[in-house]
């Protein structure tokens, strides 16, 4: 996106990068995760 605004490539990789980077160490620092699948109760009968 950034490139097709003129943004010459290296410089879109490496502010990418800098904001990958820059959330990891937010979710780090805050204690953010992704939410997790809940375990719903099976609907199949054993005979």
């Amino acid at each position: 996106m950034l490139t097709q605004l003129g943004v010459p490539r290296t410089a879109t990789m490496l502010l990418s990068a800098l904001l990958v980077v820059t959330l990891r160490l937010l979710a780090i620092r805050y204690n953010w995760s992704l939410p997790t699948a809940r375990e719903t109760p099976s609907t199949t009968h054993d005979n």
